[in-house]
């Protein structure tokens, strides 16, 4: 089994320490994309990375076997009837995370810290693209061949949950599944159910 994890915004490798499953690679939200997978790979996105990886999915649905999405950010802006963020909340994260490192996004006290603290101008790279991405499109072109499974906090205070209800309506073949609280960091407070899916997906 072959594992491409595209991780969140200021991640650090270190988020996926506590899920066992193999990671192939671990792309940086600063790295570019991926040109293509092996064939038969398990796609894994956490956040920003969960936003490339739907887009990466709808790109090569010949070489993705299947989509783990953890807190996805299918589109971070409040827009129309979207529930996102507006401008100043947007340029408020960047702030709060440069002034506390990370602290305050969750509700647990992590016994990983999945975030790092980048430049100042890598923060500010990984906000322009949560402003301008919008990876609603790329929902609607993945295939009902491709497994999906989405976990996301009811009350995660970066992303809305409503990325991934709009993904469990437009692929109801997904397994979404909503857990309590607000936290965002989902693989380092549920790496076990992370892993439970890949172990399944990885066995069909």
């Amino acid at each position: 089994m072959c594992a491409l994890v595209f991780n969140g915004w200021a991640a650090s490798p270190r988020a996926w320490e506590l899920c066992r499953f193999r990671r192939d690679r671990i792309v940086s939200y600063l790295e570019p994309e991926p040109a293509s997978a092996t064939p038969g790979t398990i796609v894994v996105g956490w956040s920003l990375g969960g936003n490339r990886a739907i887009k990466f999915a709808a790109a090569h649905p010949d070489e993705v076997k299947a989509l783990v999405l953890a807190s996805p950010v299918v589109r971070m802006m409040k827009d129309r009837d979207w529930p996102g963020m507006g401008e100043k909340r947007l340029a408020a994260l960047l702030g709060a995370f440069e002034m506390f490192q990370g602290q305050g996004l969750g509700d647990h006290e992590y016994r990983v810290n999945p975030y790092q603290f980048d430049s100042h101008e890598d923060l500010a790279r990984g906000i322009a693209y949560l402003h301008d991405s919008d990876a609603r499109d790329a929902v609607l072109r993945l295939p009902e061949t491709m497994p999906i499974f989405v976990f996301h906090a009811q009350n995660d205070i970066v992303s809305h949950v409503r990325n991934s209800t709009f993904i469990g309506e437009v692929c109801p073949w997904a397994r979404v599944e909503i857990v309590a609280g607000g936290e965002h960091a989902l693989p380092v407070t549920i790496p076990e159910k992370i892993d439970a899916a890949i172990d399944f997906l990885a066995a069909i």
